[in-house]
C-alpha cells in the first residue's frame, strides 16, 4: 500500500483488485479519504476520494456495479450513521439511507431472502465513543429496519 492504514474497510471488486478505503494514520493522527486499489502483482494504483475521510467503516458489494459504505468513524472521533453508494463504472458517489444508529467498528454483509431472493444489506454491532451496541439493522425498501437486541 502506499499509506500506512489502520482501520480501513476493503473489498475485492469485479475485476480482482483489492480495494482499500479509508482508515487512519495513527501518528500523527489524520483521517484518510483516500482509497487505492491493489493488484495481483503487489502494485498500489490510486483510487476514488471518499466523501469524507472515515475509518472504523464496511463497505459491501451490492451488485456488479454498486459497492455500499456504511458509518464509521469522522476526525471529530464521532461515530455516523451515513452510509454512501459508489457506483464503479460511473466512477459516483451517492448519499444512501441513513441508519438508525451512528455507529463504527461494527460488522456489516448481505443476506439473501430465501423467499424472494432479494440481496439486503445487514449492519450488527460496533460501538460509538462511549457505547458498545448488539442491536442489527436491515436495509429493507430503501430503509433501515432496527432489529431486537439480543436479551441481556
Amino acid at each position: 500500500m502506499s499509506e500506512k492504514r489502520a482501520y480501513p474497510a476493503s473489498l475485492i471488486t469485479n475485476e480482482n483488485k483489492l480495494w482499500v478505503t479509508g482508515g487512519v494514520n495513527l501518528y500523527p493522527y489524520t483521517f484518510f479519504s483516500s482509497t487505492e486499489y491493489i493488484l495481483k502483482n503487489g502494485e498500489s494504483v490510486e483510487g476514488p476520494e471518499l466523501p469524507l475521510g472515515l475509518a472504523g467503516h464496511t463497505v459491501n458489494a451490492i451488485n456488479s456495479t454498486f459497492s455500499m459504505f456504511i458509518g464509521g468513524v469522522i476526525e471529530s472521533r464521532n461515530s455516523i450513521n451515513l452510509t454512501y453508494y459508489y457506483d464503479h463504472y460511473n466512477q459516483e458517489w451517492f448519499d444512501g439511507p441513513r441508519l438508525n444508529i451512528a455507529r463504527s467498528y461494527h460488522g456489516a454483509g448481505i443476506v439473501t431472502d430465501l423467499i424472494t431472493g432479494e440481496r439486503l444489506p445487514i449492519v450488527t454491532g460496533g460501538e460509538t465513543y462511549y457505547e458498545v451496541f448488539d442491536s442489527t439493522e436491515i436495509l429493507m425498501d430503501g430503509k433501515w429496519i432496527l432489529g431486537k437486541n439480543r436479551p441481556g
